[in-house]
């Protein structure tokens, strides 16, 4: 079966497009790109950067971005086995590569827990003699304000899927208040809108719905029954801190 990165390098290619006019149209960078189509996962900042721009970049390419996902996590699951080399020497080997992944030597085991041992007395010694004027807490407003700017949330796009339970009234608009959607979605129907920098949604009936904020679960439950709930998102809620989405930030209205 092919992999993620060859999937999406032979469908650009199929599409004769190049790199730059992909980043043109897209608004990822050249260089992740070709991390994408290379299989280079450890040079994205975090996760949910790498599965956004998977997304995305499959999206582009006219594939199914459930499809590609879920091959991507197959991947990474890979079983793992312990064979023996010419050598007699063990090594953790993948499957389906073959490849030597740990050599696992006499002589690294041996020294692997004295390095880390060394290690971890020079970061002690490091941190006790370190300056207090010099230590800085990062507040909620610094937080706030470093990432509004940082390009990565500059380049992301916000993508909220959502999924009826009950059948519900929803109202989504994107940047700028533009309206994305207005209208009922049957149960077990599901719906994805993107803007670039916020998405506010409006449910008549919270708890007849699942919403996901590029694919990290909203908090909807504790939504103001049989009324209007209304919750603004932004790349804030991407963040770390903001992990569990909190009750103030669903505001309830009278259904008009």
């Amino acid at each position: 079966m092919a992999k993620v990165k060859e999937i999406l390098k032979s469908k650009r290619e199929e599409r004769k497009v190049s790199l730059r006019t992909v980043h043109q149209e897209t608004r990822i960078s050249v260089r992740y790109l070709e991390a994408l189509e290379s299989g280079e996962w450890n040079i994205f900042p975090a996760e949910i950067y790498l599965h956004g721009f998977m997304r995305k970049y499959a999206s582009y390419l006219g594939l199914n971005q459930e499809e590609i996902f879920l091959l991507f996590k197959k991947e990474l699951s890979e079983p793992r086995e312990l064979r023996e080399n010419k050598d007699g020497e063990h090594e953790l080997i993948l499957n389906t590569k073959n490849k030597k992944v740990i050599d696992l030597s006499p002589w690294v085991v041996v020294l692997f827990p004295i390095l880390l041992f060394v290690l971890g007395y020079f970061a002690y010694l490091f941190l006790q003699h370190e300056p207090l004027e010099e230590k800085t807490v990062a507040t909620g407003e610094s937080f706030k304000k470093n990432s509004s700017d940082s390009p990565l949330f500059q380049e992301i796009t916000l993508s909220l899927r959502l999924k009826a339970i009950y059948n519900v009234w929803v109202r989504v608009s994107g940047d700028q208040g533009k309206l994305l959607f207005e209208g009922f979605i049957s149960p077990k129907a599901e719906q994805t809108w993107e803007a670039k920098k916020e998405i506010t949604i409006r449910v008549g009936n919270v708890n007849g719905v699942e919403l996901f904020l590029n694919e990290k679960p909203i908090n909807v439950k504790t939504g103001a029954l049989q009324a209007v709930n209304e919750l603004h998102l932004t790349h804030e809620n991407l963040s770390p801190t903001n992990f569990s989405f909190r009750s103030k930030e669903i505001k309830s209205a009278k259904q008009n």
